[in-house]
């Protein structure tokens, strides 16, 4: 019986318009996640990084597709 060699497709890999719009909502979901949990930070903790209150509404107030 012949031995057969399948080759697999690296999804790390992928190029083209899909992988960039992949990556784009990856990116995006992410800002995101991570502005709605910034914006749930009290004042100690946001001291604790670095933050001030009106840095941290002009970081929630960006769109998503904004870095």
């Amino acid at each position: 019986m012949p031995r057969m060699h399948i080759q697999t497709l690296n999804l790390s890999r992928r190029t083209g318009i899909f992988a960039r719009i992949t990556h784009f909502l990856q990116q995006s979901a992410a800002r995101r996640r991570d502005r709605l949990k910034l914006g749930h930070l009290d004042q100690r903790l946001l001291r604790d990084i670095g933050l001030d209150s009106v840095a941290v509404t002009e970081e929630c107030a960006k769109p998503f597709w904004r870095s």
